[in-house]
């Protein structure tokens, strides 16, 4: 059986890739943003990295027995009170169009929830028989953060949190409070290297809550507009406005380029935010463990790629094996 899994989309999408299965085994994998040379390939759809994993395997879209995309897009619409028009025939004609592609007959094509990919990504390449997966990002359909236990070849949902306390959405605020932009969220990581945490503040995060009224996304709000920018007006009430670029003319060649420069308040909340982001990480992990009643997990998400936090995570005597997904980003539910 030859399974094509892909994600990317037109609006709202980052992280492009192409990922080709064969009987089980994961044949070859790849993102967009290595061929369109733009980090994180923002709202692409994978074309060439489709044409990349048919092509090195000298395939045909008509060998392809399933599609499979990583994220369940009919739901999504449902949520925000819209009618999903799709059908399946243009949906395949937007990810492989005749111009890239030939093809005689339309694959198969699946829509698998958001988290269900990152735990399967993370639970199918571990080894473990059995294990706790913990799924944490900025969100999925309806979710930020969920937890799953697998086993043997099964994978089910016990917990799941609100798109409102979603970590990833904080962590991207405060990613943007100091100054820097969607995407840069490990440089924030690395700018708490520089600051230290600060008791009062993790208090002040750790008490702010993101209340969602669902009728609010009838009205076409976009949830993580709505978080982030709930957690920047408590941010810039609390120390002041957002870090904004200094503007310089460069003589060299005749640009205006941005500097940005970080006060040690800010590289405090940075440490600070670094902080709680870790000490939610190793609750959330006991949890796990706890709600699943296993000695195993495997972690995915983009949020479990802060390497910091999964270093205090390794400390956990309760835990005999850790698993983090190397493409824990949305690169891996493809």
């Amino acid at each position: 059986m030859k399974i094509l899994g892909i994600n990317g989309w037109i609006d709202r999408s980052h992280d492009a890739s192409a990922c080709l299965i064969i009987d089980g085994k994961i044949i070859s994998a790849v993102e967009e943003e290595r061929f369109v040379r733009q980090k994180k390939a923002y709202d692409r759809l994978p074309i060439n990295s489709v044409k990349f994993c048919l092509q090195e395997n000298k395939l045909t879209l008509d060998d392809i027995d399933y599609v499979s995309f990583g994220w369940n897009w009919k739901k999504l619409y449902e949520l925000r009170g819209k009618r999903y028009t799709f059908n399946s025939a243009e949906i395949i004609e937007k990810f492989f169009p005749r111009k890239y592609f030939k093809y005689k007959k339309i694959p198969k094509l699946h829509f698998i929830e958001h988290h269900l990919a990152h735990a399967s990504s993370t639970f199918r390449c571990s080894g473990f028989n059995d294990s706790a997966i913990l799924v944490v990002d900025g969100q999925g359909e309806s979710c930020s953060t969920s937890i799953w236990k697998g086993k043997n070849n099964e994978i089910k949902k016990v917990w799941e949190d609100t798109i409102g306390n979603s970590l990833g959405y904080f962590y991207t605020a405060v990613t943007k409070y100091v100054g820097m932009k969607d995407g840069d969220e490990g440089k924030l990581m690395g700018l708490a290297t520089y600051g230290s945490p600060d008791e009062k503040i993790i208090d002040k995060l750790n008490d702010f809550k993101v209340k969602i009224p669902r009728e609010e996304f009838r009205c076409n709000l976009d949830e993580q507009d709505f978080v982030v920018n709930r957690w920047l007006r408590f941010l810039e009430g609390e120390f002041g406005p957002i870090n904004a670029p200094n503007t310089y003319f460069k003589k060299e060649n005749g640009t205006i380029l941005k500097n940005l420069d970080f006060d040690s308040c800010q590289k405090n909340i940075a440490a600070s935010a670094q902080k709680l982001l870790e000490l939610k990480m190793i609750d959330l992990v006991r949890f796990a463990l706890k709600k699943t009643n296993c000695k195993n997990i495997c972690l995915s998400g983009g949020v479990a790629l802060n390497c910091i936090a999964n270093k205090e995570i390794l400390k956990n005597n309760d835990i005999d094996n850790l698993f983090i997904q190397p493409a824990s980003n949305d690169a891996g539910v493809s």
